[in-house]
């Protein structure tokens, strides 16, 4: 591979480091934020997002199968403040559960003529066909892991919420589409001292733990994660005010399943995407966990964006919720092996390659996985002849166990060795020889956060001793991070007590007082290389890949 790919990954690494906003110090004076109740006024604001139809705007428009041109635009609903430019995502308004039969998904604009109505894709019409509608989305704003369109399915208002600033964009689901919005404003030289950004979203969920967490110029404003004002299935807010003059660099975390509506921001406010240099862009195939949809609480991210994160890298997602190295287990869902997916590698400015998971083969062969994985790895060689690629392993969760993960490891194993790739690295997550990173008791779902190899319990606690006197689930282990209300801090769990796993006595690295019985969880905090500090499974499961892929620079081919 080229020297200044691999010169590039490692800087990017070494600047995610530098910015890890968790070893950063907090940042309360940066913003004021609010999140209210009820709708706040948007006086002096305008909104940045095509109205009444989500994020994008809506047309219909004229294909000739094998152009690239789209002719006789009619804008349908939403309103852009900017003309089409490239980069901009296009997406076929395509029924739910069927594939697109115009614009092939992971389609944006090349070149527009504004004056004459028409716009070149980068790939071309899969049909001759007058009056499509397709729906058209601004790309000003960086959103990491949300994304234009769905292999299966429509990109409908009510569910998928986010355009797409990373350029290229591709398609995932809309169903899972946690979000980071990034973008830098000077909002605080048009409004000073009031508020100059507003956010207004839905909560689609009543049982998920909505939660939201800001960072301003690289720091975060809380500690912690901050519920939102309005919880269940109901609307949101979030106002902020700027304390700094001048330019600053604004980020908005949000969980899986909260649907963003609207973004105010001053009106003749300038908002640009942040640009990093150099950047590189990972093309990532995954599950619905990757992208954040088995999570259901205030992460931003599933485990594949949040590897990115760490790595400093731009997320490209081909693979999306349901698919795998089979079919998948969704209607009219694409296997990654599909030349629906991997032709999309040949528009898209990747550097390395990620192929991580999947839990949809769990019900398919070993024969199956086998023959699927080679395919999927001899298809992205033959469309990136110099691209690294790193195959992750498949972790165990609710209802799928160990040794069904470690079967699909093994048919992944196989096609690798099939393969014989020397641009190619294995990283083993059930079957890794140091222990599986996540069990069956994973929880998802409690406040804060699920925790890899968790437990659920009851238990009492007197100054640093812990004792269970029932078990829900799971086994208590050594260094697991407890979490139970009214906790002080973040206490370890110790074996110096009566317990070996299961009810028992054990100590704790921090003094609790005296806390009443009542229900606990426990589980393992992420790898130290990224020094993720009492973080969910998610966050645990992406500092481990990340470790893993950072041992391995060195060792890529020059």
């Amino acid at each position: 591979m080229a020297t200044s790919l691999r010169t590039a990954m490692e800087t990017c690494a070494a600047r995610a480091d530098a910015g890890n906003l968790l070893t950063r110090p907090v940042n309360a004076a940066a913003a004021t934020v609010t999140s209210p109740t009820s709708n706040p006024s948007t006086t002096g604001l305008t909104n940045l997002l095509p109205t009444n139809s989500g994020w994008f705007a809506r047309y219909t428009g004229n294909t000739t199968v094998g152009s690239k041109v789209i002719t006789n635009l009619t804008r349908v609903s939403g309103d852009f403040l900017l003309n089409f430019a490239p980069g901009m995502p296009v997406s076929e308004n395509a029924p739910t559960n069927t594939k697109p039969a115009s614009v092939p998904n992971g389609t944006f604009i090349v070149a527009s003529d504004n004056t004459a109505g028409t716009l070149t894709m980068n790939k071309e019409a899969l049909a001759t066909t007058t009056g499509v509608t397709i729906n058209i989305f601004p790309s000003g704003i960086n959103i990491v892991g949300g994304y234009a369109a769905s292999y299966y399915g429509s990109f409908a208002p009510a569910g998928a919420t986010t355009g797409n600033g990373v350029n290229p964009p591709t398609a995932v689901a809309q169903y899972y589409i946690p979000v980071i919005l990034e973008f830098e404003t000077d909002a605080a030289d048009l409004k000073p001292g009031s508020t100059q950004i507003v956010l207004k979203g839905f909560n689609s969920n009543a049982n998920a733990d909505f939660r939201y967490r800001i960072a301003i110029n690289g720091a975060y404003l809380t500690s912690a994660p901050q519920p939102l004002g309005a919880t269940g299935d109901a609307n949101f807010y979030l106002t902020i005010t700027l304390t700094k003059p001048g330019k600053n660099l604004v980020r908005i975390e949000l969980p899986s399943l909260a649907t963003i509506n609207s973004l105010w921001v001053a009106t003749g406010a300038r908002v640009s995407k942040p640009v990093r240099t150099p950047a590189v862009y990972a093309a990532i195939y995954t599950d619905s966990f990757g992208l954040g949809g088995g999570y259901n609480f205030w992460a931003p991210a599933g485990r594949s964006i949040q590897l990115c994160e760490m790595m400093g890298w731009e997320p490209l997602l081909v693979g999306v919720s349901g698919t795998g190295y089979t079919a998948g287990n969704l209607v009219g869902a694409y296997s990654w092996a599909s030349s629906q997916h991997l032709d999309d590698l040949l528009t898209l400015p990747c550097g390395p390659v990620i192929v991580d998971g999947s839990i949809n083969d769990a019900t398919a062969t070993s024969s199956d996985i086998t023959a699927g994985a080679i395919a999927t790895f001899q298809g992205i060689r033959a469309r990136l002849p110099n691209a690294p690629i790193y195959v992750i392993g498949v972790t165990a969760t609710t209802g799928i166990p160990l040794s069904t993960t470690r079967a699909q490891e093994a048919a992944i194993l196989s096609a690798i060795n099939t393969v014989a790739d020397d641009n190619m690295w294995w990283i083993p997550v059930s079957s890794d020889p140091a222990g599986p990173w996540q069990t069956p008791n994973v929880n998802t779902t409690f406040a804060g956060g699920g925790y890899s190899n968790g437990a659920a319990f009851t238990g009492s606690v007197s100054g640093q001793v812990l004792t269970v006197s029932a078990m829900t689930t799971g086994t208590i282990l050594e260094g697991q991070t407890i979490s139970f209300t009214g906790i002080t801090g973040s206490p370890k769990i110790t074996l110096n007590g009566t317990g070996t796993g299961q009810t028992g006595t054990y100590g704790l690295s921090i003094d609790q007082g005296t806390i009443s019985s009542r229900a606990m969880q426990s589980g393992d905090t992420a790898h130290p290389a990224d020094n993720f500090t009492n973080c969910n499974a998610s966050q645990n499961l992406a500092s481990r890949e990340a470790a893993a892929i950072r041992a391995l620079l060195p060792q890529l081919r020059r």
